[in-house]
């Protein structure tokens, strides 16, 4: 019953803040038409500020290596293990996600995706993908941190999925920096997040949004590590391919496995 309440007043809370972020940054999206890069920068620090009371509202806990400073044109890379790394990454950082074509159609989370300043990609199909680079590099000349998950999807946690190279083109041809971020989550609950209640946490595969997010409003505690790396400087020398895997090993070797 405890946990039903709790869900419940989170829940009604929760609606409230989205009618509230909703009706903020309607506005905005004529804009992202007119003016793309400066609306993004603008639907970033909305989207920070949501964040951030959304990780107070669930219980989200954020731990991190290095507690503050600021990232301004980077391509933020990390691990992904569901909808809350979002949340923790827009938290710490005003950034732009990119997501894929089938997210921008999925009912409610298109919406809120569009209203954040998201770059979406057709990961089914690579007709467009010079155009995606293109917007991204435009983004990151601009000043905009864009956050990517180059493993391409959500994971249940047991290890980090090779990391798709065509995306990081954009860092190249902008010659910014890549930043490599790490996830790790620790504990659900005052418990350690294990085989058995990972699924509480993580969201993929074929699991329903709606009712993951009831789950984790009825918990009454997150926690999450966030490891920041070092930036990597790249110039026009620099190949996709090995960014990729430099990237990779980078965050694979930060990551905790959940094997039990």
């Amino acid at each position: 019953m405890q946990n039903y309440l709790r869900g419940v007043f989170k829940l009604t809370i929760f609606c409230l803040l989205l009618i509230s972020y909703i009706s903020i940054s309607i506005p905005l999206l004529p804009m992202l038409t007119l003016f793309p890069n400066k609306t993004r920068k603008l639907c970033n620090y909305l989207l920070q500020a949501y964040s951030k009371a959304l990780l107070l509202l669930i219980g989200i806990k954020v731990k991190t290596n290095i507690q503050s400073f600021k990232i301004g044109g980077e391509l933020i890379v990390c691990n992904h293990l569901g909808y809350l790394d979002i949340l923790v990454i827009a938290s710490r950082f005003p950034t732009s996600f990119v997501t894929s074509l089938e997210m921008k159609r999925t009912a409610v989370l298109g919406q809120l995706c569009s209203l954040a300043g998201c770059v979406f990609v057709n990961r089914k199909n690579k007709d467009n993908i010079g155009h995606e680079i293109q917007e991204i590099t435009e983004a990151l000349s601009a000043g905009i941190n864009v956050a990517v998950f180059p493993e391409a999807t959500s994971t249940n946690g047991e290890s980090v999925l090779r990391f798709r190279r065509p995306l990081f083109q954009a860092v190249i041809d902008s010659q910014t920096l890549c930043r490599p971020m790490t996830l790790n989550y620790l504990k659900l609950s005052g418990k350690k997040v294990c085989i058995q209640n990972r699924d509480k946490i993580f969201w993929y595969g074929d699991m329903t949004f709606f009712d993951h997010l009831w789950g984790v409003f009825q918990e009454s505690s997150i926690e999450v590590y966030l490891d920041i790396s070092e930036q990597i400087p790249v110039h026009s020398r620099t190949k996709s391919a090995d960014l990729a895997m430099l990237t990779q090993e980078i965050v694979t070797k930060k990551f905790e496995p959940i094997f039990s």
